[in-house]
């Protein structure tokens, strides 16, 4: 049986044979990711640990795949459309809920506190999940309670914040 913890399954991923060329354009990619911004090559390689003579032909196949695009007037290479795909793909398969739901029950347990997990729903900020702490504290809401008037409660004034 295989164990999947995070440090083992870690480990067996580096040990796999991989392409070494892959690996060394995905180093661009992430420079790119980690910057934030657009680059020039020398500042981009510099970032990928490599010369930019080694940089310049992964750059001239990303940018034929829509990984990346060069400004024609400023030169820098910036993510491209592609990539914006990949990442937008990679956005629709999460499930915000069940990654936030661990979290919040930490949360619960480190304030001592019940913590819940509210969206904009049609009718406005709508409880979808309560992580309940330790301690006995009796509140009137469940998942589908509606948080309205908007600015009445904490919830509420939270979204209206950002609306």
């Amino acid at each position: 049986m295989q164990d999947n913890t995070p440090a083992v399954a870690d480990t067996e991923r580096s040990e796999r044979r991989g392409i070494q060329s892959i690996e060394v354009g995905g180093a661009l990619l992430q420079a790119l990711v980690r910057s934030g911004k657009p680059m020039i090559l020398k500042e981009l390689a510099r970032e990928a640990g490599m010369p930019p003579a080694k940089a310049h032909p992964y750059l001239v196949s990303f940018g034929k795949l829509g990984l990346i695009e060069q400004n024609p007037l400023t030169g820098r290479y910036g993510l491209g459309p592609f990539a914006l795909q990949v990442g937008l793909t990679a956005l629709h398969g999460l499930d915000p809920l069940k990654a936030a739901i661990p979290e919040v029950a930490r949360l619960a347990d480190d304030i001592e506190l019940n913590v819940a997990i509210a969206v904009w729903g049609n009718l406005g900020p709508t409880i979808v999940h309560i992580e309940e702490c330790s301690k006995q504290i009796h509140v009137n809401m469940r998942p589908g309670t509606v948080m309205t008037p908007l600015l009445l409660s904490a919830t509420g004034r939270v979204f209206a914040a950002f609306l």
